[in-house]
Formats: structure tokens, sequence, C-alpha cells
């Protein structure tokens, strides 16, 4: 009953951020195509682009996107104990010294952005002609702009951790809406009159009312209480800081993905960071959607299970949802890299982003799109190590992976050019998810299920391949037709609707006739628990 009743809450949560995911992130396809259209792979796009190399070092560094992780098993065990003064007490002293700490590098991230933007440049110096002191000076600027919302989304994951911990997630399922809408609203606002500086103001305001204003209004509703509090020493407090440290000194793949496109296009041609940008965004779509979703509302389960120690309904959970995660996201990839020059000229090529911007994104969203599976199952191998509060080991392994990465990036775009980034990129994810995935398991006797997981994965990839394979001939056969053969927006989305919807649904059906997984039973379990 307890196990019927907590799969019942997971589902619901997982259907939550799921929807709210999916709303971000058709937004945020909103926003980009909002950005193809006046800008397209511009240099103006670019220097947007590249102007939150900083920030997102900067997120890294005071550990923002992994909050919920560390914070909300020490909160919960004194939840758990029915000790809310000291759990508050926790969150408070997190929020005032993590907001002094974050107020200090955020001025001097603005005080030397311009060296820092040089520093990144001169590392690969002697290829990179391309980029102009205008365009620097413009990246500066922008860079200067966007810096102070890293406050606030500090803020907001504080507040977004508190929620996680009571089980809700409605307000934080709204942070990625309110701040993409804010880019959308503002920037287009201001684009005529100061061009692509008006986007990043709209970063501001939208990252001020989706991860503050709307948090707030959430943790209120979870009994919010907050008072200034500066204790270093708290021994709870000295926790935090532990589990804390090897984010900040290690490196996820998420993080290295929105890291290395941005150093590594800066060296290459005119217009390569917002193409790598584009078909990234894309990719995280996929990702966003089918595996972010199910880690965030799986992790407060998951965190539970280990703080009562069982283990084994741990690992049965994991195996589960790693399964479901590839069930859905290797299809869909597949098809969609069949059928990736149609996708993106539907929701690009207009305007400013022209047939040649539209040709580099497909062939940079193909290439991304095969690792997006092993992105998306790692978020839940992570969230094993994490729920166990074990940080270090998992991020020393990252790290690893991705610094030995570093060189293959180096040769890839040396020989390959801007297709290099994702190739790299595709090869890492999935030798990182493997690596880890094998270790837990070897560490937490998983190894059986593991094997299985893995072998149900590679027996997905190869019903998705033939899937892939009948969407390329069918599409070549559509090509024929003169009325499907054109590069416009209607020929491209019929032609990607008539090979992509047949292709999806047959790679399910073939998924289920062969008992390799049951797309039917996921499904009407899904609509059965939200019923």
């Amino acid at each position: 009953m307890e196990k019927s009743k907590r799969d019942s809450k997971l589902s619901a949560a997982a259907l939550i951020m799921s929807a709210s995911v999916l709303l971000s992130r058709i937004i945020g396809i909103a926003r980009d195509m909002v950005f193809a259209k006046l800008e397209g792979t511009s240099d103006a796009m670019d220097a947007y682009v590249a102007a939150f190399l900083i920030p997102e070092l900067l997120n890294h560094f005071i550990a923002g996107g992994f909050l919920s992780i560390t914070f909300i098993p020490l909160f919960q065990k004194h939840l758990l104990r029915e000790a809310k003064e000291q759990a508050w007490d926790l969150f408070s002293n997190i929020l005032t010294i993590g907001s002094i700490v974050t107020a200090v590098f955020v001025l001097l991230g603005i005080f030397f952005t311009d060296d820092l933007l040089r520093f990144a440049l001169s590392i690969n110096a002697s290829e990179n002609t391309l980029r102009s002191p205008q365009w620097i000076g413009l990246t500066v600027k922008l860079t200067r702009i966007v810096l102070p919302a890293q406050l606030f989304f500090y803020w907001g994951f504080v507040l977004i951790a508190v929620q996680y911990a009571h089980k809700r997630f409605l307000a934080p399922s709204l942070m990625g809406v309110i701040y993409n809408l804010g880019i959308i609203a503002l920037g287009t606002i201001l684009h005529k009159r100061m061009g692509i500086e008006g986007f990043a103001w709209g970063v501001l305001i939208g990252a001020f009312a989706g991860a503050v204003i709307i948090q707030i209004i959430g943790a209120r509703l979870v009994g919010l209480r907050f008072r200034p509090l500066v204790r270093p020493t708290e021994p709870d407090f000295v926790r935090f800081l532990l589990l804390s440290i090897p984010f900040v000194i290690g490196m996820g793949m998420t993080f290295s993905n929105e890291i290395l496109f941005r150093l590594f296009g800066m060296y290459l041609d005119r217009g390569a960071i917002a193409g790598l940008n584009y078909a990234l965004r894309l990719m995280m779509v996929v990702v966003g959607i089918i595996g972010q979703a199910a880690a965030q509302a799986s992790y407060p389960f998951m965190s539970q299970l280990a703080q009562q120690s069982k283990l084994s309904e741990l690992n049965t959970l994991a195996n589960s949802v790693i399964a479901k995660i590839c069930t859905f996201a290797i299809p869909l990839s597949a098809v969609m890299i069949a059928v990736a020059p149609e996708v993106v000229a539907v929701i690009y090529q207009h305007g400013e982003f022209g047939p040649e911007s539209a040709r580099l994104t497909s062939q940079l969203l193909s290439l991304y799109l095969i690792g997006a599976f092993a992105l998306s199952s790692n978020t839940i191998v992570m969230r094993n190590f994490y729920a166990t509060q074990n940080t270090l080991f998992p991020m020393v392994i990252s790290t690893l992976v991705i610094a030995v990465s570093i060189p293959f990036y180096m040769q890839a775009i040396s020989h390959l050019g801007v297709i290099g980034v994702p190739l790299t990129n595709a090869i890492s994810m999935l030798i990182q998810f493997v690596v880890l995935y094998l270790l837990w398991s070897h560490k937490k006797l998983n190894m059986q299920g593991c094997r299985a997981t893995l072998y149900t994965i590679v027996k997905i990839w190869l019903i998705a391949a033939v899937g892939a394979v009948i969407s390329y001939g069918l599409k070549t056969w559509l090509g024929s037709i003169s009325v499907l053969a054109g590069s416009g927006k209607g020929a491209s989305f019929m032609r990607g609707l008539l090979v992509g919807a047949p292709a999806l649904l047959l790679i399910f059906l073939l998924l289920d006739l062969t008992g390799i997984s049951s797309v039917r039973h996921s499904l009407r379990s899904l609509l059965r628990r939200r019923s």
C-alpha cells in the first residue's frame, strides 16, 4: 500500500513537472524563434549567447542548480523529526550567507568582465581571428546586464528546494515559463530601440519575476519562515557546504554543455555560437520533458528511500525510471535525427534565419540528439548518489570524463569545424552515463538490474534505428512529390509530419510487440494515476 501510494504521488509529480517543462520548453522555443527572426545567426546573436559564459560559470560555482540536491536531505531530516524550527533556521542561514557570497561574485564579475572574456579568447588566440573588438565590447556589455540575474536565481533555487522538500511542484514548475516570457516580452518591445540588448534586460526582469516573486508565493504556502542568519559554523550549514563543494570543484555534463559550446564556439566562424545554441536548445527539449522532469519529480522520493535505508527499493525505482526515460527519449531522438532539417526549417527559418543557418543548425541538432537519452538517464543515476548524500564521487567521475574530453573537443573542432562540438559532446554524455551507472550498481548491489536496463537500452536503440532508416527512405520518396519537395515552412511541416509521426508510432508498436518495453502500459499507468 505504501509503495502504491508513493508511486501514485511520484506519477502525479512527474506529470506536473513534465507538463511544466514542456510548457517552459515550448515558450523557450518561441523565444528562440523570436531570436531567429530578428537576429538569425548574426554577430550580435553570437555575442548574446556568449554573454552567458561568465553567468553560467558563476551559477555553477555557487552550486545554484544543485541546491535542491544538497539542501533537501538536510531539510527533510528535520521535517521527519518534526523539528520545523531547525529546518527553517537552516533555510535562513543558507539563504543569507549564500546571498552575500553571490552578491560579491556578481560585483567582481561585472568589474572584471572584459578581462575574463579576453582571457577566454586568448586560450586559443592563434585560431581566433574572427572576433572583432566591437564584438567583444558588445559581449562585455550584455554580460554585465545579465550577471545580476544570478543573485535572483540563487534566491529562487533555495525557495524551490524548500517546496520540493514538501513535495510541492507547482510554483517551481512556473519559474522557467515566467523567465522565458519575460525575455520574449521585454526583448521584443525593446529590440527596435536597443537591438539585442533589449533581450538582456528581459533576462534580468524575467529572472526576478520567475525565480523570486513566484517562488516566494509558493514557499509561503508551505509555511515559509525567514530571518537573517549568519552562522557559518552551524553543523547543518557545514554539512551543506561539504556536500556542495564537489559541485563547485566538479563539472556536470549539463554545466559543461552550456560552457563548452560557448567557449569553443568563440574560436569558430561567425554564427557558430548561435547555431550551436539553437541546436542545443532543441535537444534539451527532449532532455527536459523526458529526463529532467522525471529526475526532479523522483528525487524527493529517492531521497526519502535513502533516508530510510531502503536501498533495494531505491535501485528498483531508479532502474524503472531509466528504462521509461529511454523508452521515450530514444525513439523521439531517432525520428528527430531523420527529420532534423524539417524541424529546424519549421521552427527557426524565417526573417534573418535563412537556409544556410537552417542547414548548419540541423546538422548540429542531429549530432546532439545521439546523446540525448544518455544525458536524460544520467540525471537519474546522479541523483542515486545525491540521495545517499554522496556528491563527491559522481562529480569526480564527471569531471574526469569532461576533462579527458577537452583535448578531443580541440582536435574535433580543428579537423571537423563546428560539428566537432556536438559530436564530442554526444560521446562524452554516453561515456559518463554508462560509467556512473556501472559504478553505482557495483557499489550498491544493482548489477543485475543495471545489466538488464542497459540491455533494454541497446534493444530500444536497434528498434529506433530501424524506424530512423524507414524515415529516411520515406522522406526521400516524399521529396519526389512536387508539392512536398519545397523548402518552405508548409512543405517542411507536411514532410516532417508524414515522416515523423508514422515512424514514431512504428517504433512504439515494435517495442510493444517485441516485449522490449510496454509503451501502452506506461501511458495507461500514467493516465490512471492522473485520474
